[in-house]
């Protein structure tokens, strides 16, 4: 009876060296690197596509600005407003300053009114 039991525990030692032995092996092997592709080859090739100009945007009907340090309203391409608020630019933040500066096209008179207004406060 013990060479029996004596058996099957030496067949059992051996089943688990086997196993952890196998597993050392695949934890050990190097990974096969995958086939290589083109770069980005689930993506669609982009091609340069040629710089589209938008036509030139007629005339506003106004344009706000500044004149002689302060916010104006210009009609057409006049050079001379046609209204001149007592709204110091200086007054007004950066971002404002510089859109005034480069000039701001309006060509709805409500919106010219909600700008004089935003402007003038």
């Amino acid at each position: 009876m013990g060479s029996v039991w004596l058996k099957r525990v030496l067949l059992a030692l051996a089943v688990v060296l086997a196993v952890v032995s196998i597993i050392q092996v695949v934890r050990l092997a190097p990974v096969p690197a995958p086939p290589p592709q083109e770069e980005n080859a689930l993506l669609p090739a982009l091609e340069p596509q040629p710089v589209q100009l938008e036509p030139p945007t007629p005339t506003a009907r106004w344009t706000l600005g500044v004149w002689q340090g302060r916010v104006a309203v210009f009609e057409g391409e006049s050079a001379d407003p046609v209204r001149v608020m007592e709204t110091p630019v200086s007054a007004l933040p950066e971002a404002d300053r510089s859109a005034l500066e480069a000039g701001i096209p309006v060509d709805d008179p409500v919106v010219l009114a909600g700008l004089l207004e935003d402007y003038g406060s």
